[in-house]
Order: C-alpha cells, then sequence, then structure tokens
C-alpha cells in the first residue's frame, strides 16, 4: 500500500513536468489564430518535410532569443557579483555561477525530457515534430523565468 501511495505521489508530483510535445506549442503568429506551430505549419505548408522545417525556424527563433536573455543575464549577474564583493558581502558573489549552471542543467533537462517524450510516442515520421514541440514549449518556459530574473 505504501509503495503504491508512493508511486502515484511520484506521478502527481512528477506530471506536471512532462507532455511538453503535446502539440499545444504556438508561436506567436499562430497563438493569435488559436493554432500550434505545428498546425500553423502544416496549414501553410505543402509537405510534412516543408511543415517541419517551418517548426524548426520556429525553434531556432526561440534558442536565439534565449540566448541573447541568457548573455544579457550573464552580464547582470557578473556586475552584481562585482558589486557585493566590493560592498564585502558575500550574499550574491555566486550570481555567475549560479546562472550558468542551471543553464546547463536546463539544457540537458530539456534534451532527456524530449528524447523521453519522442520515445514515449514511439517516434515515428512525427519523431522530429514531437521533438521539436518539446523544445519550442521547455525554450519558452525558460525564457519566461530568465526574464524574471532581476539582480541587485
Amino acid at each position: 500500500m505504501i509503495k503504491i501511495f508512493n508511486l502515484g505521489l511520484l506521478f502527481v508530483l512528477c506530471f506536471p513536468l512532462s507532455g511538453y510535445a503535446n502539440n499545444r506549442v504556438q508561436s506567436d503568429e499562430a497563438e493569435n489564430a488559436g493554432q500550434t506551430v505545428i498546425e500553423k505549419c502544416w496549414n501553410e505548408r505543402a509537405s510534412h518535410a516543408d511543415a517541419t522545417n517551418c517548426a524548426f525556424q520556429e525553434l531556432e527563433r526561440l534558442e536565439k532569443k534565449l540566448e541573447k536573455i541568457y548573455n544579457t543575464k550573464i552580464i547582470d549577474a557578473r556586475k552584481s557579483d562585482s558589486n557585493m564583493r566590493k560592498a564585502g558581502s558575500e550574499a550574491y558573489i555566486y550570481a555567475e555561477e549560479a546562472l550558468t549552471t542551471s543553464q546547463k542543467n536546463f539544457k540537458l533537462y530539456m534534451e532527456s525530457e524530449c528524447d523521453r517524450e519522442v520515445t514515449y510516442m514511439l517516434g515515428g515520421s512525427y519523431g522530429g515534430d514531437i521533438k521539436i514541440s518539446c523544445e519550442i514549449n521547455f525554450i519558452r518556459e525558460r525564457i519566461k523565468l530568465l526574464e524574471r530574473i532581476n539582480l541587485p
């Protein structure tokens, strides 16, 4: 009974972290039209290859946006660390290190989880679409998290 309860609790706690490739990924333009990126790309393209390429372009756009925000936050973290050192405080001396570690771990988790999604969905000819959708969702969430960071 305890094992069943523990498994149920584990499922409840982990369930929100899974399912990123549920095809509810939306681009900025598609979101306004109530479409996912994949739906938008399929509606605008004649072939599966073209639709996948379209979604991949959205992924690349978001990766560039994430990199830009991350680089800005790293600069902010360095300034914060420097200011705290000058003030003689150790409170935020490791902001840059913490952000760098967090970003590396985010990438590892995203890759692992998206690979799991593809495996869970049995891949097939839509495996690439599933992975792209998953990565788009993760990157969007990471962008939101990084945008909320405001260092002193």
